[in-house]
Formats: structure tokens, sequence, C-alpha cells
């Protein structure tokens, strides 16, 4: 059977950004800075900077992501290789169009606007573009900075598992963020909005504390709602001997008696072509109910001096005991444009954690070969 729903490439967005996020890839992660310069010094027109300032500046970003995958729903049957067997193909291409002003140093205006075409399996004409990121930023009195508007905002270490990220809600929300970095290494207080709050009950209420002690990052933060509760986060981050080593700890309190906890701990040492990720994540919930996770994410540039790169992810869910190891050779045949072969493999009983709700495959299969072609354009 032929899956015509759209396929959004995993292959290409789990090959070129599992590492990292998603904005960016596989080539920058591993792209070394460019040389110093010694350039002449230029005598600049003060005069000229006052007339030609530029006050709006417009980017924008397009892609187009297509692909086709093969592989087995379940594990194949040697004597009926067909059993299970699912094939698709798909297409899919967005841009994103981005307005930065800045009048004046202490107010800055910035809006991200996104629209989305799949041809296949979604719709063969362009979507009207929706608001991504829509805010403003206002200094008063070069000491409170100040962001109201639409905007993302992220807490805690996690690289790999984001469940501590307390602050992942905040991109799809109306916030007001207020922020002292001279008092310790940073103080935040925000106020978000969701679904159409109508008294201050439905708002929620969150603060963040930094400070570096001994060469050690310490966060502290905490968000609250009236009929959500009070959720605590305590974040630490420091480097020994060239290798990062995070860990984030999240205490829950709903209406319930007893709290929730989750511990996330992990490690992150890059090399000149290498780049090596590990975590842990485990939650013990009011039930009594301890589910721990671990993964080991491999980045290897320019395999033996080619062109191809290698990237390996590998889960494992205890509890089911289910989990998948992918791999992904990608380069850059032409330009503006990447190339990915990514084979994932997908275990454990049927309707566990990583085989219904996480599996990297978007169609569902345990064993697949997928390969793809992306156009990342900058303009």
């Amino acid at each position: 059977m032929i899956r015509q729903k759209l396929l959004p490439l995993f292959m290409l967005a789990f090959a070129t950004g599992f590492l990292w996020p998603a904005e960016e890839n596989l080539d920058d992660l591993f792209a070394s800075p460019e040389p110093d310069r010694q350039e002449e010094p230029q005598q600049k027109d003060h005069l000229a900077s006052f007339v030609t300032e530029e006050k709006i500046k417009l980017s924008g970003y397009f892609e187009a992501i297509g692909g086709i995958g093969a592989g087995w729903t379940d594990w194949p049957e040697l004597k009926d290789p067909g059993l299970y067997f699912d094939r698709n193909i798909g297409l899919s291409t967005s841009v994103t169009l981005y307005m930065d002003a800045r009048p004046d140093p202490d107010f800055r205006f910035f809006g991200a606007f996104a629209a989305t075409m799949n041809p296949m399996g979604g719709s063969a004409s362009w979507t009207q573009f929706n608001i991504s990121e829509l805010f403003i930023d206002y200094t008063l009195q070069d000491t409170i900075f100040i962001r109201l508007g639409q905007h993302a905002s992220s807490w805690g270490q996690g690289r790999i598992f984001t469940e501590s990220n307390l602050m992942a809600d905040s991109e799809a929300a109306f916030s007001l963020r207020a922020s002292l970095p001279a008092l310790l290494n940073g103080v935040s207080a925000i106020v978000l909005a969701k679904n159409n709050a109508a008294s201050y009950k439905d708002l929620y209420y969150a603060g963040k504390a930094e400070l570096v002690v001994w060469n050690t990052l310490l966060s502290l933060g905490a968000k609250y709602r009236e009929e959500v509760g009070l959720k605590g986060l305590l974040s630490v981050k420091k480097v020994i001997l060239g290798t990062d080593i995070l860990a984030d700890f999240v205490l829950s309190w709903d209406t319930r008696p007893e709290p929730e906890y989750m511990l996330l701990g992990g490690f992150f040492k890059e090399w000149e072509r290498i780049k090596l990720y590990g975590e842990y994540l485990g939650k013990l919930d009011t039930t009594g109910s301890f589910r721990h996770n671990i993964a080991m994410v491999f980045g290897y540039k320019k395999i033996l001096g080619s062109v191809f790169n290698l990237g390996l992810d590998y889960r494992h869910e205890f509890q089911e005991n289910s989990g998948y190891i992918t791999s992904a050779l990608v380069w850059k045949p032409w330009k503006y444009i990447t190339a990915s072969l990514t084979m994932p493999v997908v275990y454990g009983p049927a309707g566990s954690y990583y085989v219904k709700s996480k599996n990297p495959d978007p169609a569902g299969r345990r064993l697949a070969l997928l390969f793809g072609l992306e156009m990342q354009v900058n303009f």
C-alpha cells in the first residue's frame, strides 16, 4: 500500500537537525570559524550614518524538501517479504519572512511570518502567512529590558530531552518579559497569556534567576498558574576537561498532595570533526510510576576525508524496553542542496513508547530506508 500522505521528510529534519535546534543543520554545526582577517581601517562618515541609517531590515528563508521512503511497519517475514511493506513519497515547501525595525537603540520591532505548501498529502497552494513571532523590545533607562508580544522562551539545559523546558508553550502565547541583566547574572520575570485568558487567574507567572559560582552556571526558575499549580526548575552547567556537564531538576505541584519529580543529566563533548551528546531523563509521578530514558547522539564530519557526514541517534526507554537506532549520511551534491540517506530501526512491543508515540518515521515503520533532497536558501 502506498501512503500518499505528506512525508515531512524526517530523513532530512532528523539527519540535518537532530543534533541541535531546528534552525541549525549538520554542516553549520561542523563549520569552522572563518580565519581572522586584517583589514585597513576605513574613515567613517558620521554625518552619513545619520542620514542613511537603516531603519528596517527585511530578510527571509526558503526551504523545499522532497523524498521517498520504504520499509516495514512490522518486522518483515522471510516467507512473505511483502507483508507489512509500505512505501511513500513526500514533498513540502515553506517560506519565512523576517522584519526587523530599530528606529533607535532603545526600541526594536521584530516579526516572523511563515507560509507552507504541501502538494502531496496536503494542499497544492500556499497557505496564508501566519505569525510565528511578533514582539517589541524596549530598554528602560539602560537597566530593564522588556519584551512584549508573541515569542519563544527556553529554559533548562536539555538538548535531546526537552521536558525540563518549563517555557516550551511560550511560542504560541502572548507574554511580557522584564529582564535585569545586571542583577546577579541575570534575573527575569514573565507573564504568559494563553487561550483567551479572561482574568489574572488564567495567566501564567514565571521568574528565573541565574548566577555563576566557581565557573558553574546555576539557574533557578518557577512557573505558576492557579488551576495548574507550580513547577520549579534548578539547572546546573559546568565545563570539566573540555566537556559540558549539565543537569536539570524539576518539581511539579498540582492539585494533588504529592509532587512529581524529574531529573535530567547529560554531557556534550566536541572535537574538530566530532560532536557527541548523551542525556538521561528520569520521571517519578504522583502514582509512584517511574519512567526513564537514555539517548546518545553522535556526529562525524567528512568521514575519511570524504564529502559525507555521519549522524547516529540512539534512544531507549526502560519501562517498556522500546527505542530506536537511526543512522544518516548527509552530503551536499550541489549548491543550496543537501542530500540524506537515513535508516531508522525501531524496536519494542507493539504500542510501546517509541514504537507508537515517538517513532522517528512519520509513516510508523519499524525498519525503513529514506532518501531525501532539501533546498535551503537565505535571502
